[in-house]
């Protein structure tokens, strides 16, 4: 991991994280049926609060 980018993580600098789910993701998450309980990988997902 660059330095730079260490940096940024600690300071909260990263601009792609959102303080709330993606809009996309409440949208169609529902429509594909997936069982409450089921795994599902989501790789490279951070500290994304959609995994909750």
């Amino acid at each position: 991991m660059s330095t730079s980018w260490r940096q940024r993580w600690q300071e909260g600098r990263i601009g792609f994280h959102l303080s709330q789910p993606h809009p996309a993701l409440l949208e169609y998450w529902p429509t594909l049926g997936v069982e409450q309980g089921t795994k599902v990988l989501v790789p490279l997902c951070g500290k994304s609060l959609d995994m909750r």
